[in-house]
């Protein structure tokens, strides 16, 4: 569980796979749940970025999401997930959990903390990814990617190759 930095908000999650958002304003009269969104797996970890309009959640299914919660009313994913790498040992091989999350102070960067001791740096700005994306693909391959890595989202180019 984390606070909001304006510590108006309580984040929790866990086994449930939900993620909760908890009016927590006024610590005399908790007003309650305020929104609620499923996770694809048990939630090991949140934070919320230094405005408290994003949230980062980790968990089982090793993926890293990031939320929008700017409307305290409601809170949908910001971001695709972020699968992170698997590792191998000893040709058997398992998912690089994440059990820890935390965004840099100032900025879109959050990093991971993986149970095999490794951290990840990411960065949660869709447009930083579509960048990178352009920069390592070429416009005839793209489409097949998108619909292959992104196929809940529908394809709309996002490079100006032209």
């Amino acid at each position: 569980m984390v606070f909001s930095p304006d510590g108006r908000t309580l984040a929790t999650g866990g086994l449930s796979h939900s993620i909760d958002l908890w009016n927590v304003a006024d610590t005399d009269h908790p007003s309650g749940r305020v929104v609620s969104a499923l996770s694809p797996g048990a939630v090991y970890a949140l934070d919320f970025n230094q405005d408290g309009t994003r949230l980062v959640s980790t968990g089982l299914e090793s993926e890293a999401h990031v939320w929008n919660v700017a409307d305290p009313g409601k809170m949908e994913e910001a971001y695709w997930p972020v699968k992170l790498n698997v590792a191998t040992i000893n040709e058997a091989t398992y998912p690089r959990r994440p059990v820890s999350a935390q965004f840099r102070p100032h900025g879109t960067w959050f990093v991971t903390g993986l149970d095999d001791g490794m951290v990840a740096l990411w960065n949660s700005d869709p447009q930083f990814a579509a960048d990178r994306a352009c920069a390592l693909t070429t416009e005839s391959d793209l489409p097949t990617k998108w619909r292959s890595h992104l196929p809940w989202i529908p394809y709309k180019p996002p490079c100006d190759w032209h």
